[in-house]
């Protein structure tokens, strides 16, 4: 899926990666998202997720939904 980031710009809404660094002999995991957030976040002082809106209509498994 693609979210549009600006004019004319779109990327995908969810991409991760896993990298090996020899600098200091690490495997990292680099994760990128881009989420729509609901403007009621600049008023509200709820957790900063609960204002996420969703990326589509599959259904969000309960687990994810707790605390």
């Amino acid at each position: 899926m693609t979210v549009i980031e600006g004019v004319g710009y779109t990327e995908r809404a969810a991409q991760v990666g896993e990298f090996w660094v020899a600098a200091d002999l690490k495997t990292r995991k680099i994760v990128r998202l881009s989420l729509h957030v609901s403007a009621d976040h600049l008023s509200s002082s709820g957790k900063p997720w609960t204002f996420v809106q969703p990326l589509g209509n599959t259904a969000i498994p309960s687990a994810f939904k707790q605390n």
